[in-house]
């Protein structure tokens, strides 16, 4: 008997299913974060050990009531959010096409994220929504780790 070898490629019915790993996660060109930088008005800070974080309260500006980060690539290190709880007001972060290796929230009391389109190794923390999300790429460990009030929608 003769046997053929068949090359499967991605096919267009694949896009139709939801979730997977065709239709989740960031897509195009984003812009890296590699140090310190300005998003939406605010300071994104690395720190000694060269993670990213963004702390809430030790700024030198006021932190606006919505934070809008869309296309960026914060996955050559570890990235923080913190110093939420020490917020008199709630402050609404959102995450659009977005690439991480490890998303920790400190302290998510008042800052409610959400999370759309993007791509995460590991997330830990609470009060966050996640929409088209993909978890895991990259490790054999949990991707997920969630806290209180954690949505998951169209995920894989």
């Amino acid at each position: 008997m003769d046997r053929q070898r068949i090359k499967v490629k991605k096919q267009d019915a694949d896009l139709r299913e939801i979730p997977d790993k065709y239709n989740t996660g960031t897509v195009g060109e984003l812009e890296k974060v590699t140090s310190e930088c300005m998003i939406s008005g605010v300071k994104f800070r690395g720190s000694e050990e060269s993670d990213r974080k963004l702390d809430l309260y030790y700024q030198s500006v006021e932190i606006p009531k919505e934070i809008v980060v869309e296309n960026y690539d914060f996955s050559s290190s570890k990235f923080s959010i913190q110093h939420a709880d020490k917020l008199e007001y709630d402050v609404n972060i959102v995450f659009r096409n977005c690439k991480f290796k490890s998303v920790i929230i400190y302290s998510g009391k008042h800052a409610n994220c959400q999370f759309e389109n993007c791509t995460f190794t590991h997330f830990s923390g609470s009060n966050a929504t996640f929409n088209n999300c993909y978890f895991g790429s990259g490790t054999d460990g949990d991707g997920i780790n969630p806290g209180e009030n954690c949505t998951f929608t169209n995920i894989v």
